[in-house]
């Protein structure tokens, strides 16, 4: 037979054993989720988790340290802590709770992220006495509210957390969000092509535009189609390995080849009414109607405008018509398209006609052969009659040259007439001069003497020296008028 003291012993031991067995650790990367296995009322039927100690998971959940649950009557199950990392939200789904009314897709947004406690989601469920929101809140399925990057610890019996990525919007773009949450607008709401604009937290299409930056809203609440702001290019011509010109009918029945070049923007005021119109604009499809991959709104809004009003410029034109007054048919065209893409949200930046191409057919060939020769001839024309106006320039010059050259002589001439007209003015006059001084010379001197006098001035003029040479005659006076008559040796 045992003692007594034995049993009393091997008792505490087994006792002390069983409650060592009752201590758990959770870590700081851990939760504990305690469950009722028996010594506790069942569950309502339907429910999942206990707010009251009944059997089953229980709300009220284990944070990191040392927890003592009582052996055999409690469990306790360790899951990871969920981090949300940068650039992404985390998705709440809740299993239990108050059933959404008919038409409530989400359950409310929650006022603050306490409500991730499940002791307080279920207490505005089951106990909304002790909760002044209650009536907003503990709803069951997904919840409206998302979780921002961080790291949560939660029942895992009550939620499901999953991460989804957040709205990133980046420089160049907006966005354009379809609430999907089924909050009706009561309001006057603006309608195009059967979709309704309405503010921000109603149900449709938001009619303003979200601005690059990152937002935490809930992907199934909120369909967001990303818009491009930046230029759109959309380019219709021939190249070397590809044809998108225009091929248009002129009024002569011609067929022509027309390149174009449209240059729109879409702004972010218009974004939200070109989403309305035409869907997401730059979702690339295999259009039908075309019958080649275009992004929507090329397909559904530039190329058949662009290519409509090229035509009904081009049909109202003979073909040589349209290539030689291509400029002003440009003009033209970008008011024709500008005036209707504006009118489907689009802001038109430039419209380029460039290449008008009549070599598409061997009848236009020939009829632009024609006019190469036709103004190959105009050239061979103008070269002439260029060539004839130098000549007839030159011949002008010359005889202009001649007739200069004549006028100069006769000036000349005129000139040499008037100083030697003047010069025997002057003649006449000085003659006058010594005429008279002669005569009044004789008067005072008499002709013999004056006769004298004349002969010495000139023999002074003549540098005739007088002596002794001249006066060995007996007529110093013939003498002297010899030596102004005899040559000098």
């Amino acid at each position: 037979m045992i003692p007594k003291t034995i049993l009393v012993l091997g008792a505490l031991a087994l006792i002390f054993m069983m409650s060592l067995s009752g201590f758990t650790v959770i870590s700081d990367g851990e939760t504990g989720i305690v469950s009722n296995r028996f010594m506790a009322p069942d569950l309502p039927t339907g429910r999942i988790v206990a707010l009251d100690g009944e059997k089953g998971p229980q709300a009220t959940i284990l944070g990191p340290g040392w927890h003592w649950v009582t052996p055999g009557a409690k469990s306790v199950t360790k899951e990871p802590v969920i981090t949300i990392p940068n650039g992404q939200v985390g998705l709440i789904e809740a299993f239990e709770g108050k059933p959404m009314p008919q038409g409530m897709t989400f359950a409310p947004a929650w006022d603050d992220l306490t409500y991730l406690d499940a002791e307080k989601f279920l207490g505005a469920w089951l106990k909304p006495a002790n909760d002044a929101h209650a009536a907003k809140h503990g709803y069951k399925g997904v919840q409206l509210t998302v979780l921002p990057p961080g790291v949560y610890r939660y029942n895992t019996a009550l939620f499901r957390i999953t991460p989804r990525p957040a709205l990133i919007i980046r420089q160049g773009e907006v966005a354009v969000i379809k609430d999907n949450t089924g909050n009706a607008f009561t309001g006057n709401a603006e309608t195009i092509n059967g979709n309704s604009l309405v503010p921000r937290g109603y149900s449709g299409i938001w009619n303003v535009a979200l601005t690059p930056d990152t937002y935490y809203l809930n992907p199934l609440a909120y369909s967001a189609i990303l818009v491009k702001t930046t230029q759109r290019v959309y380019t219709y011509q021939k190249t070397q390995h590809d044809d998108n010109s225009i091929n248009i009918r002129s009024q002569d029945g011609f067929t022509i080849a027309v390149d174009v070049r449209v240059v729109v923007v879409v702004t972010p005021e218009n974004a939200p009414k070109l989403v309305a119109l035409h869907g997401d604009p730059d979702l690339v499809v295999k259009n039908l109607q075309e019958d080649e991959t275009l992004e929507n709104l090329e397909a559904q809004g530039v190329l058949p405008v662009v290519r409509a009003e090229v035509r009904n410029i081009g049909e109202k034109l003979n073909a040589l018509d349209l290539i030689n007054q291509r400029s002003e048919k440009e003009i033209d065209l970008r008011n024709r398209v500008k005036a209707k893409l504006e009118n489907g949200f689009l802001n038109v930046s430039a419209v380029y006609l460039a290449n008008v191409d009549l070599t598409v057919t061997e009848a236009g060939k020939k009829l632009l052969q024609t006019q190469t020769d036709k103004k190959i001839a105009e050239e061979q024309k103008a070269t002439y009659n260029q060539q004839m106006q130098a000549e007839e320039t030159r011949k002008n010059l010359v005889n202009a040259e001649t007739t200069a050259n004549t006028e100069k002589q006769l000036v000349e001439a005129q000139r040499s007439n008037a100083i030697n007209e003047q010069a025997g003015k002057a003649q006449l006059v000085l003659a006058d001069y010594q005429r008279q001084a002669y005569e009044k010379i004789i008067q005072a001197l008499g002709v013999e003497n004056a006769a004298r006098l004349e002969i010495i001035r000139l023999a002074g003029e003549k540098n005739v020296i007088i002596t002794p040479q001249v006066f060995l005659g007996n007529d110093p006076m013939t003498a002297v008028a010899g030596a102004l008559l005899t040559p000098k040796k």
